[in-house]
């Protein structure tokens, strides 16, 4: 075997999912925290690595690097959704570059890597698992001739004709001592990264949900110590300007002792002046049974949890073993809610075990329950099932009464798109259920808006101003009252009318409602639930609140052209009651200049 030169050539390592097209810009926030363990793995033993993180692949780009940066390695993260775009990048490049070892690993890859090599001649090793040192053993045995090939720990390559799969390499034991440099992500995602930056504070899953690959690949669940965690955010901290941070592991609350230590540290760390807020996943039923964590949790500046709830009937939760319970969900999302945790986000799995029109129905009055235990917190979303290779349903759809229809996920997007059918609905019926599903829970969330607090409705803004982006805020942005009431309170100049000094006359209230009048001149508010309209007396008053006339003022022009023969006394009352009555709506600001 030809050596290569450690000093002239370097490992490229690449993440490439697919865009959605919400906006233009090449900037993804889908960093993958494990190639970046990889990398810096391979970086402080003397290899140099360069990683490519898009949604964007510009082939061109990705051509000149190879040649520019001398990369003699190449490895790919696949999961089910981008091993297409991986397999089709690693043929163009094979044959660009027939020298250029190309290495895949991830999940997919992980699950499917005999058939990946007996498919693509392109490919050349499969990584299995966690692969920081199988990869440093793979990366020594190419540039120092260090070792053999049938000597690595959890590899899958060629030999001859032959495909050989060497023993599974073990597990990463203490996750403390991995090295994470954070230097190897280039621009645009460095800074994307300092704002938004993620964590992972523990590996596998001691759970076995029937659709998650997680708990059957490592169901060996390790955690890094909180020290360790809390040592990362200080050094994210003195990096750079946080926003939000995510921790990502599935499993961040499963040990409350743990996780006490890591809320006391954040919360410390907000005491000293270093303001973030953070984004974890919970388990219903470890949060039920320490409901005193999930106010730790909020006090350290949590203001996303993610709770997993799949399906509001209990046989099918079973069926998952979910090991969870309707009642536990329930109970969770009050104590959260009562905690003021500013989003509470949940999943639905449709077109999942024994789907049916009964099931949809009975998934939607769940919604309405816990919409009114948590409104304007509760955010819900829904996926269409998946079967990922290497879970049971995918082993055993028949236990699950379902038939799949497109083993490879070929059709689209996951979550997005239909991939079984179930005994009671094709794939049509199922493809039109999620479409009906998102736009109930739509309806559910407008009727519920026209009784939200003040609080609750503030709170979804402030959120926002981190970069959070939620449904309730895209909802409630679509009200333009709101909207620049929620935006005018945001600076110092502008009071609601509760806050007002004893003497309103001289503030200046501003309208936020654009002047839209029905057929009788009636100002009209258009609300998230409908219309507001205004009767003739406060459509004139609503005029004159432009920002440019006092309190006073107005109080003067109202008494002499709408409320004759009234005492001044008894028009400053009514003028008053009005502008309580459009704070109800948002309708009003003051101004004091």
């Amino acid at each position: 075997m030809k050596k290569l030169e450690k000093n002239l050539h370097s490992v490229m390592l690449v993440y490439s999912g697919y865009s959605y097209g919400v906006d233009s810009s090449r900037v993804t926030r889908n960093v993958q925290l494990g190639l970046l363990y990889l990398g810096t793995v391979l970086k402080n033993n003397g290899y140099k690595v360069s990683i490519l993180f898009t949604d964007y692949p510009y082939l061109d780009e990705i051509i000149e690097k190879i040649r520019n940066e001398h990369i003699a390695i190449a490895g790919f993260y696949t999961i089910t959704d981008n091993i297409d775009r991986c397999v089709r990048l690693a043929c163009i490049l094979k044959e660009l570059f027939p020298e250029l070892i190309i290495l895949m690993g991830g999940p997919h890859a992980t699950v499917l890597d005999k058939e990946i090599l007996e498919k693509y001649k392109s490919v050349d090793i499969i990584v299995r698992g966690e692969g920081e040192y199988t990869l440093l053993s793979l990366v020594r045995f190419y540039y120092d001739c260090y070792g053999k090939l049938k000597d690595i720990k959890g590899i899958t390559y060629r030999e001859g004709k032959e495909i050989c799969r060497n023993e599974n390499a073990s597990f990463v034991s203490d996750l403390d001592s991995l090295p994470l440099d954070r230097d190897l992500l280039e621009e645009p995602v460095r800074s994307t990264d300092i704002c938004y930056p993620k964590i992972i504070t523990g590996r596998g899953c001691p759970f076995k949900c029937a659709f998650c690959y997680e708990g059957f690949h490592g169901n060996v669940y390790r955690m890094r110590s909180a020290e360790h965690v809390l040592e990362e955010v200080d050094c994210l901290i003195k990096r750079g300007e946080i926003a939000y941070i995510l921790f990502l592991d599935d499993t961040f609350s499963v040990n409350p002792q743990r996780t006490m230590k890591i809320c006391k540290g954040l919360r410390n760390m907000s005491e000293e002046g270093r303001r973030f807020v953070w984004f974890a996943e919970g388990r219903v039923d470890v949060l039920s049974k320490y409901p005193r964590m999930i106010y730790a949790m909020r006090l350290a500046g949590l203001a996303v949890i993610q709770l997993g709830v799949e399906c509001a009937d209990q046989k099918i939760l079973d069926v998952y073993e979910k090991h969870i319970t309707l009642e536990q969900i329930e109970e969770v999302v009050k104590i959260c809610a009562d905690a003021k945790i500013p989003s509470i986000s949940i999943n639905f799995i449709l077109g999942g075990p024994f789907e049916s029109r009964e099931l949809y129905e009975k998934n939607l009055d769940f919604v309405r329950k816990l919409m009114k235990i948590a409104p304007g917190r509760l955010n819900v979303s829904s996926t269409l099932l998946a079967p990922f290779y290497g879970t049971r349903i995918m082993k055993e759809p028949d236990y699950f009464g379902l038939k799949i229809i497109d083993s490879e996920c070929k059709t689209g997007i996951t979550n997005k798109t239909c991939f079984c059918e179930t005994d009671y609905m094709n794939e049509y019926e199922l493809t039109s259920l999620r479409i009906d599903f998102d736009r109930e829970v739509l309806n559910i969330m407008i009727d519920v808006s026209k009784d939200l607090t003040r609080d609750v409705i503030y709170e979804n803004f402030s959120v926002k101003y981190y970069g959070i982006d939620s449904q309730w805020v895209t909802l409630l942005s679509s009200d333009r009252g709101i909207k620049r009431f929620i935006n005018l309170k945001l600076h110092k100049s502008y009071f609601s009318i509760d806050e007002l000094e004893d003497s309103m006359l001289n503030y200046y209230p501003v309208r936020t409602y654009p002047l839209v009048y029905d057929d009788d001149n009636r100002v009209v508010f258009y609300k998230i639930y409908g219309k507001e309209i205004l009767n003739n007396t406060d459509s004139r008053l609503y005029e004159f609140s432009s920002g440019k006339r006092t309190f006073g003022e107005i109080c003067k022009i109202a008494g002499e052209n709408l409320f004759t023969g009234l005492t001044s006394d008894e028009v400053y009352k009514r003028v008053k009651d009005f502008y309580m009555a459009m704070d109800r709506f948002y309708g009003v600001i003051f101004s004091k200049i």
